[in-house]
């Protein structure tokens, strides 16, 4: 069974009602750009890890 990350990411920014800054957040971390759902789950990746060696937490939670 195939995780469509973009339907995730997008429900999560539904709910927390920052939809363009998390995305503009999560592809901060890209190294590319994100053609396919492979490489928007290394950037939500990339962007968690980021997040939990941050010292300042998002306003938002991923």
């Amino acid at each position: 069974m195939q995780i469509n990350y973009l339907i995730i990411v997008n429900n999560i920014c539904t709910i927390n009602n920052h939809l363009v800054q998390l995305m503009s957040e999560i592809f901060k971390y890209c190294n590319r750009n994100v053609g396919n759902l492979f490489y928007l789950q290394i950037c939500l990746e990339r962007y968690k890890i980021y997040q939990s060696f941050s010292s300042e937490r998002p306003k938002h939670v991923l």
